[in-house]
């Protein structure tokens, strides 16, 4: 496993406690997006845990990079950063974990042995509460079936096609979402749907929204 992190503090704490776990092999560290590819590159590790606000790491371009170049790497992603927005744009760029720095090492370990048994979309328990506290508004039938085809990035027209509905119709239900949810933008009612539960936060459905950004 290979830790990247611009402060000393996170990396060599990271690497102490992982001696105390059976499992893990450090691999090696970095402190800048130049670091970790070369890193990435020498040592080819299992795992690598990383944030994104490195010197020289342009943030989810920068993780779809490395994604491109080991696509059999698992990748969680550490951040002080812990926003519904975040966590969604990183599961969309190829994370298989998001983690915030404050969360326990006993759950950073738990995550890490999830995402090594092939589970993907995990989420912190600071996520987790996060998302429970976005209450879900009331949907109707219809108006859930809209917001999962949002969110794999299709159309109104598209949406009309798969319903059975007019494309008016389905941008009088669009209208009624951003309303209930109280935002005005597709990414950010798409992060609600998929923390409140309201869609299923899937690899498919993450994966169906990114191709059809």
């Amino acid at each position: 496993m290979a830790v990247a992190d611009d402060h000393r503090v996170i990396r060599d704490g990271i690497a102490a406690l992982l001696r105390g776990y059976q499992g893990f092999e450090y691999a090696g560290e970095a402190s800048s997006g130049t670091e970790l590819a070369g890193l990435v590159e020498r040592a080819e590790p299992d795992v690598l845990v990383t944030d994104l606000s490195m010197p020289g790491s342009p943030g989810m371009e920068f993780l779809r990079g490395l994604r491109e170049k080991r696509p059999e790497m698992f990748i969680v992603v550490l951040t002080m950063h812990a926003t519904l927005l975040a966590m969604q744009e990183a599961f969309e760029a190829g994370a298989h974990a998001f983690v915030a720095k404050d969360d326990s090492f006993e759950d950073f370990i738990k995550i890490l042995r999830r995402v090594c048994a092939g589970e993907k979309c995990v989420r912190s328990r600071t996520l987790e509460e996060l998302g429970e506290s976005e209450r879900a508004p009331q949907l109707t039938a219809r108006e859930r079936e809209v917001l999962e085809l949002m969110t794999r990035g299709f159309s109104s027209k598209e949406i009309g096609s798969r319903l059975g509905i007019s494309q008016r119709t389905v941008e009088i239900h669009r209208g009624n979402l951003f309303q209930k949810f109280k935002v005005t933008k597709v990414t950010e009612l798409v992060a609600l749907g998929l923390a409140s539960g309201v869609v299923p936060m899937t690899p498919a459905t993450l994966r169906d929204h990114l191709s059809g950004l």
